[in-house]
């Protein structure tokens, strides 16, 4: 029994050890990925080909070099973040006043930099760089080292870029897309046959995860629909087809129109009989959506009808003669926002329609 014990004890000493050895290694050595090679820079994916990577919480699908490295210098309010592009003088002044290692030694390149405040408990690591129109997210992740001593100070991380690629920058949080995922809320679809028709529907996601269906979606539906719009399925009645999806891409507001909480049932039902809804399709759209919406003091909204269309396909068999899908993001907002103006186009509304409206509320 004391041998078993000493055995045990021993174990545990070994143990702690090897913790503590592994809090001064990951101390002393760099965080970031090292370049091999100093005039290599971070490939940065445009807005268009970024795609969900289920390892992102893992911090594992980076692609390129950075650096990262703790500087005493770095007096921000705690646990903030901030970043800027540099030209490769301006880089080198920074890490001459941060008193931080210059790695890199590529005069023609430019630079990410980011500083994020928050000891050396905190370790960051860089999971993608996205970019639209020259202006770029660098999206961070942290994991917490309960071991390591909360002094004030912080980290800065170097990203290597290629030079005139990127004008502006800021930081966004790794974990909010692995955990907070847009939503695709409430799309939900109407079939108006000519006459009474089986029909075929098929949800073609790129980039998404379906969540929710009504009826069950299976490997698709198949209804009885009617040209008033009444749907059949397995003896059971229906007003539409339901689904929900979590977005594994982030929706932009690149164009729209910044409407007064107060004025937003109004503007609806302009927009979307400009858009093709019927009546019936706007009270079903304006009684879901308008609870979320009026008591904002502004709300920025846009109807990204070709953004959508790209991630989110739609077959119906038979072929319809006209198929209207509205699918509107809106982010509340404290202030008005001047936004440039989106053009709208009007459908017509002609033989077999098929009709389908969703949302998402951008938070970031």
């Amino acid at each position: 029994m004391k041998k078993a014990f000493k055995r045990l004890k021993w174990i545990l000493v070994l143990a702690i050890v090897g913790v503590l050895m592994h809090q001064v290694i990951t101390l002393v050595l760099p965080e970031g990925r090292k370049t091999k090679n100093d005039y290599e820079v971070y490939p940065i994916e445009s807005r268009e080909d970024w795609f969900y990577n289920s390892h992102l919480k893992y911090g594992k699908i980076n692609k390129g070099p950075y650096d990262v490295q703790y500087s005493p210098e770095i007096k921000e309010p705690y646990n903030t973040m901030s970043a800027t592009v540099m030209d490769y003088e301006a880089y080198c002044e920074m890490c001459e006043k941060l008193e931080v290692r210059q790695t890199y030694i590529n005069s023609d390149a430019d630079y990410i930099v980011c500083q994020a405040y928050g000891g050396q408990k905190i370790r960051w690591d860089v999971v993608n760089v996205i970019a639209r129109d020259k202006a770029a997210v660098v999206y961070l992740k942290y994991t917490v080292n309960v071991l390591r001593g909360k002094d004030k100070a912080g980290r800065v991380i170097i990203i290597p870029i290629e030079k005139g690629s990127i004008e502006s920058v800021r930081v966004g949080d790794a974990y909010r897309f692995e955990f907070g995922r847009p939503a695709v809320d409430k799309p939900v679809i109407y079939l108006y046959p000519e006459e009474e028709t089986e029909v075929s529907v098929n949800l073609e996601m790129k980039d998404a995860i379906l969540k929710c269906t009504y009826p069950e979606y299976k490997t698709g539906w198949k209804v009885i629909a009617k040209p008033d719009g009444t749907l059949y399925a397995e003896g059971r009645e229906y007003n539409y087809l339901f689904w929900e999806a979590e977005a594994l891409f982030p929706f932009t507001l690149q164009s729209g129109t910044c409407v007064a909480g107060k004025d937003t049932c109004k503007f609806l039902e302009e927009k979307l009989t400009q858009l093709g809804l019927s009546d019936k399709e706007q009270d079903d759209f304006i009684t879901y959506w308008l609870p979320k919406m009026q008591d904002n003091p502004y709300n920025v909204i846009s109807f990204q009808i070709d953004e959508y269309e790209e991630h989110f396909g739609l077959e119906v068999t038979p072929k319809p003669d006209t198929i209207i899908r509205v699918f509107m993001t809106y982010k509340a907002s404290e202030v008005y926002v001047d936004i440039e103006p989106e053009e709208i186009a009007t459908p017509v509304r002609t033989g077999f329609t098929v009709v389908e409206w969703g949302g998402c509320e951008i938070t970031e």
